[in-house]
């Protein structure tokens, strides 16, 4: 019988060929894309069973979770554009003799509106209230007799304009609530 001389080798498990590092560290990162992929798949699918919960409690309208699936949330230059709204009605001469204190809102209010739907309902209803009053504080008569003359006469009256312009800041501060 012959014998064989084995060699054996020892190999540190250590070091590895430079291909296999290469296979390893490749096969890890596929991995880890991989498993942040499914997190992240995880995690939507987690924001949108709660965003129907809230929709189907009735927290928040249906056209409110389409702008946030969508992505249609306000950037800096639309709430400045609604802050300088605001501003605009505080800053119309009379203010207090065309739309009471109570009627307003405040930056502050429309704030808090923008990140608690509750108060955002509030807040709405308030907008609500607004135009109403503006509505009705604008067109006094019922008769369309007395509306057509009204309607010369406020097209004289220089607060007429005054009221127009809340009426279009305050559609517009509501439009982007809901």
């Amino acid at each position: 019988m012959a014998i064989e001389k084995k060699e054996f080798k020892y190999e540190n498990p250590k070091e590895k060929p430079e291909k296999e590092k290469k296979k390893d560290l490749k096969r890890n990162l596929e991995f880890f894309y991989e498993k942040k992929k499914l997190l992240e798949k995880i995690d939507k699918d987690k924001k949108l069973t709660y965003l129907k919960s809230l929709v189907e409690r009735g927290l928040i309208n249906l056209d409110t979770a389409e702008h946030i699936v969508h992505g249609d949330i306000l950037n800096n230059e639309e709430i400045k554009e609604i802050f300088s709204k605001i501003d605009e009605i505080d800053e119309i001469q009379d203010i207090d003799d065309i739309l009471p204190k109570h009627l307003r809102i405040t930056k502050q209010e429309y704030m808090k509106a923008i990140d608690d739907p509750i108060f955002r309902k509030e807040i709405v209803k308030k907008l609500d209230n607004t135009l109403t009053y503006l509505y009705k504080t604008s067109n006094p008569f019922s008769s369309w007799i007395m509306n057509f003359f009204s309607l010369l006469i406020h097209s004289i009256d220089n607060s007429q304009k005054k009221i127009i312009k809340i009426q279009g800041n305050t559609i517009d501060i509501k439009r982007t609530l809901k």
